[in-house]
C-alpha cells in the first residue's frame, strides 16, 4: 500500500507531530510512505534522513499554474493508493488539481482544530468531492468541523481517531533546565506549553499567576511559560511588568526539547480557548503531572473533571487558579488523577493506537481500489 502525505506547514507543533507519529506507525504496519512538504521546513528536516520518499517542494502562494501543474505530475509520479493531507492550505491546490487529474486514488483529510468562521470560497475546498474521508481528532473536532464548515454529503464522511503520543516509561535522567534549577527545592512549579497565538489564550494563563500571587498570597509557587512567541509576547510581558510579576513567573520561548520539562512541574496549567486535543496535555499525563485545564474544545475528551485532571470555563482564570492550588495542596488528590490519566492514556491516546486506527481507515480504502 502505497501512501503519499502532504503538508504545507513550514513551522512544528501538534498537527505536525501528529503526521510523524502516524507515518512512523503505520510503517511498520507495511505502508510504505512518501512525503511531500515545503523546502526548509522543519518537516524537512525532519524526515530527511528517515526511511521515506521525500519530496520538498517550494510552494508558491496564490494560484499559480506552473507550480500546479510540477505538483500534479509529482503526485502522478508517485503513484499513490491512498491521499493523506495533513495541512488546509493544500486544498486550495488540491481543488484545482482534481479538476484535472481523474487518477483514482483514495483522498483523506486530517482535521486537527477548532474553527471559528470559513468564507464561502473556503468551504468550497474544504468540500471537494474527491475527499473520501475526514479525520477528526476529537468528537469536538468533528462536531465543529460539521456544524461549521461541511455540507449534507461530505458531512457523511467524518471519522473520529484520537491523536497520540509514544509512551517511553524509561526514567528521566536529563539534568533540571536552568530555568528551573534556583526553584526545584523551595517552591512549587507550575508550566505551561503552548504557542503564543490566540487559541492558546495566554493571558488568561498570566491572569491566574496574577490571581495565585496576589489574591492568594502564594509565592511558593512559581510558574513557567514554554512557547514559540510571536506578536502576542510583548502585551504578556507587558502584563507580567505592570503587575509586578518578574520574580514569579518566566517566559523561556521556544524549546525542542519542551517536554523534558513536564516532570520536574508540580502541576500543568493549560489556558487554552480553542483546542482540538492537546498533546502537551496527553504528554503531562505520562510524566504523571496532574493536569488543570479549560474545558475548551476536545480537552474534556482526555481530561475527565476530577478523575483525570480538574476543569475550568474558558477565561475563568479565578477557578483555574483555585484548582491550581488544589493540586499543590492535595498530593492524594492529585496522585489520584495522575494514575487515572495514565490508564486513560494508555487506552485511547497511544502513538500504537493512532496507528492502528489510521491503518484500518487507509485498509478499507485501499480494499476499495480493487
Amino acid at each position: 500500500m502505497k501512501v503519499l502525505h502532504i503538508s504545507y506547514a513550514l513551522s512544528w507543533g501538534g498537527g505536525e507531530q501528529q503526521m510523524v507519529n502516524i507515518i512512523e506507525g503505520v510503517a511498520v504496519m507495511g505502508v510504505e510512505n512518501s512525503i511531500i512538504c515545503p523546502e526548509s521546513s522543519k518537516l524537512e528536516s525532519y524526515f530527511k534522513n528517515k526511511p521515506v520518499y521525500l519530496i520538498p517542494l517550494k510552494i508558491k502562494k496564490g494560484i499559480n499554474f506552473s507550480f500546479l501543474k510540477k505538483l500534479q505530475k509529482t503526485i502522478q509520479s508517485i503513484s499513490p493508493d491512498i491521499m493523506h493531507i495533513h495541512t488546509g492550505k493544500f486544498l486550495k491546490d488540491f481543488l484545482f488539481i482534481s479538476l484535472f487529474d481523474k487518477k483514482k486514488y483514495h483522498v483523506i483529510f486530517t482535521m486537527n482544530g477548532m474553527i471559528r468562521k470559513k468564507s464561502f470560497l473556503s468551504k468550497k475546498k474544504y468540500n471537494n468531492k474527491r475527499i473520501d474521508k475526514y479525520l477528526c481528532i476529537s468528537e469536538a473536532v468533528e462536531k465543529n468541523f460539521i456544524d461549521r464548515v461541511l455540507d449534507n454529503i461530505q458531512r457523511n464522511k467524518t471519522i473520529v481517531v484520537y491523536d497520540g503520543i509514544e509512551i517511553n516509561n524509561s526514567s528521566d535522567n536529563y539534568s533540571i533546565p536552568d530555568e528551573l534549577k534556583k526553584h526545584h527545592l523551595t517552591h512549587k512549579i507550575v508550566g505551561n506549553i503552548a504557542n503564543h497565538n490566540d487559541a492558546k489564550d495566554l493571558m488568561t494563563f498570566f491572569k491566574t499567576v496574577n490571581y495565585i500571587v496576589k489574591e492568594k498570597n502564594r509565592n511558593d509557587i512559581v510558574f513557567i511559560q514554554i512557547g514559540r512567541k510571536t506578536k502576542r509576547t510583548k502585551d504578556y510581558q507587558e502584563y507580567i511588568n505592570s503587575n509586578n510579576l518578574n520574580s514569579n513567573i518566566k517566559i523561556v520561548g521556544f524549546k525542542n526539547d519542551a517536554q523534558n520539562y513536564l516532570s520536574q512541574f508540580n502541576c500543568f496549567l493549560m489556558t487554552s480557548q480553542r483546542e482540538g486535543l492537546s498533546m502537551a496535555i496527553l504528554e503531562a499525563f505520562s510524566k504523571n503531572v496532574p493536569v488543570v485545564a479549560t474545558n475548551a474544545g476536545g480537552i474534556p475528551e482526555a481530561v475527565i473533571n476530577k478523575e483525570t485532571g480538574l476543569l475550568s470555563k474558558k477565561g475563568d482564570y479565578k477557578s483555574l487558579g483555585d484548582n491550581v492550588i488544589k493540586i499543590i495542596d492535595d498530593k492524594k488528590l492529585a496522585d489520584s488523577m495522575t494514575i487515572n490519566a495514565y490508564r486513560m492514556l494508555k487506552s485511547n491516546f497511544t502513538k500504537q493506537k493512532l496507528a492502528e486506527n489510521t491503518f484500518k481507515l487507509y485498509n478499507i480504502l485501499y480494499i476499495q481500489n480493487d
